[in-house]
C-alpha cells in the first residue's frame, strides 16, 4: 500500500504480477486434472518472472529505506540505546540482483511441488517483513509498549518516504496510540510529532502532557464540542 501511494507505477506492476499469478495458478489446477500440458507453464513462468522484477526491486529499496528511517525514530522514541530496532525484507528474492532471472529459475526448480499443490509456492506473493528488536523476532520477544513503538516508528518512516516522493507531508492519523506507552515514550513521540500535521485521538487529555494542540474536540454521546 505504501509503494502504491508513492507512485502509480508500482500499483500497475503489482496488478500485472497478480494477473499473471492468477493465470499460472489456474493452469496448475488444469495440469492436476490432466486438462493441460506441463509445457504450457513455460510461457506463464516467463510472464510471472518478468512481472515480478519491478515489484521486487521496489520492495528491496523500500525495505532498506524503512529500516534506516524507522530505526532512527524507534531509537528516539524509546530513549534506550540498547533497544535496536530493525526491519528485514523476507523473500526468496530479497538479495537478488536480477529478480526476473532468479525467479524464473526458482519456478522451474519448484514446478513439481507447484503442480502437486496446485498453486505457485514461490514469488513476491509470499513476501513478508520481519521486525526485530536486538536481533530477536518482535512477535515472540517484545512487550506491548515496544510493539507499539515499532508500529509508530514504521508509520513515521512511511510518512518520511511519502513526503520525499510527493514533495509535501501527508496528514498523520493516530488513533489512541498513547495508552500503551510509558510517560517517557509518550513525551518523546509527541515531540516527534510537533512538526507534523497530526489528528490524534485519546481518552484522557492528560495523556498529551505539555504538548500544544492547535484544536481539541471532545466527543460525547451524540455530539462533538470544542
Amino acid at each position: 500500500m505504501l509503494l502504491s501511494q508513492c507512485g502509480a507505477g508500482y500499483y500497475y506492476a503489482l496488478q500485472r504480477y497478480n494477473t499473471a499469478l492468477k493465470q499460472r495458478n489456474a493452469l496448475l489446477h488444469d495440469i492436476q486434472k490432466g486438462a493441460s500440458a506441463t509445457q504450457q507453464l513455460d510461457a506463464w513462468d516467463a510472464q510471472l518472472a518478468a512481472a515480478a522484477a519491478p515489484v521486487v526491486k521496489a520492495r528491496q529499496y523500500a525495505a532498506q529505506q524503512l529500516d534506516k528511517l524507522a530505526r532512527g525514530h524507534y531509537g528516539y522514541i524509546s530513549g534506550r540505546d540498547e533497544e535496536v530496532f530493525s526491519l528485514r525484507y523476507e523473500s526468496c528474492l530479497a538479495e537478488s540482483i536480477n529478480p526476473e532471472e532468479d525467479l524464473l529459475r526458482l519456478l522451474k526448480e519448484g514446478r513439481g511441488e507447484d503442480i502437486r499443490r496446485g498453486t505457485s509456492c514461490t514469488g513476491p506473493h509470499r513476501d513478508d517483513l520481519l521486525l526485530e528488536l536486538q536481533g530477536h523476532d518482535m512477535k515472540a520477544f517484545a512487550s506491548q509498549g515496544q510493539m507499539r513503538t515499532a508500529v509508530l516508528s514504521l508509520r513515521l518512516a512511511e510518512l518520511d518516504l511519502l513526503t520525499e516522493r510527493q514533495g509535501e507531508a501527508p496528514v498523520l492519523l493516530l488513533d489512541d496510540v498513547l495508552s500503551e506507552l510509558d510517560i517517557g515514550r509518550r513525551t518523546r513521540l509527541l515531540e516527534r510529532l510537533s512538526h507534523i500535521q497530526t489528528l490524534l485521538t485519546c481518552t484522557d487529555l492528560s495523556d498529551l502532557g505539555s504538548a500544544k494542540a492547535d484544536a481539541i474536540l471532545k466527543v460525547r454521546p451524540g455530539e462533538i464540542s470544542d
